[in-house]
């Protein structure tokens, strides 16, 4: 596995313990509660599906345990290998594994807001949230400029945090989501929010330097006017 590989399948283990790998290059992670999709596509092509149960431990093997590894699919195990040793790594069952595997499709007639999003602004939202303890936070328009607040809970005194992101916005609207989303593969972001007939509204937010896309439900409580 390339270096780039084991990266990404880090943030896919940040986003759920568990792994299915399918057959190709394309990699698929999702939240138990399905709220949060992760779409990426890597260099290896993998020539079966099978799953992982604990992907940290799987990582740590790989990436701490081998220099270099070269990873051969058995019939029930992976073969971790390189010139000096190497382990088997027994599958689990993918039919006990959450995943998803129909791709979601964003249709630009339900996108309502579009904005960039820097890595160096997603850190520092991180670092605000861990420090001030803000589990939650939303896309304002403040002024006509477009906000990041993080909050801790509606109607309540407590400390908050204000950003701008520096975009002219007319619309009025309050979109929310859980602070710990923000949790993303490095990188600067392209973000859309869309808002389905439904009325589902989620933000989807593609890498600007890696194949890798994430699908997030905005909170219930969210709208757009």
């Amino acid at each position: 596995l390339s270096k780039n590989t084991i990266d990404i399948l880090t943030a896919f283990s940040n986003v759920n313990d568990s792994l299915v790998i399918s057959k190709g290059s394309v990699l698929r992670v999702c939240t138990t509660p399905k709220n949060k999709f992760v779409r990426a596509t890597v260099e290896e092509h993998f020539d079966r599906d099978f799953g992982i149960y604990d992907a940290k431990k799987f990582l740590n093997v790989v990436s701490k345990s081998f220099h270099e590894p070269e990873l051969t699919l058995k019939d029930k195990y992976v073969e971790i290998k390189n010139d000096y040793h190497s382990c088997n790594y027994y599958y689990s069952d993918s039919s006990m594994l959450y995943t998803f595997n129909k791709d979601i499709v964003i249709e630009d007639k339900n996108v309502i807001l579009e904005f960039d999003l820097k890595e160096k602004n997603i850190k520092q939202l991180e670092n605000a949230s861990a420090l001030l303890g803000l589990g939650m936070l939303k896309f304002i328009n403040v002024g006509g400029m477009l906000v990041v607040k993080l909050f801790e809970a509606e109607n309540v005194v407590n400390d908050t945090f204000i950003m701008s992101l520096e975009k002219s916005v007319t619309d009025k609207f309050s979109l929310i989501l859980k602070a710990e989303h923000l949790n993303l593969f490095r990188g600067d972001y392209h973000c859309k929010v869309s808002k389905l007939e439904s009325g589902l509204i989620f933000l989807y937010l593609k890498n600007q330097s890696v194949d890798i896309e994430y699908f997030i439900s905005m909170q219930n409580e969210s709208t757009f006017n």
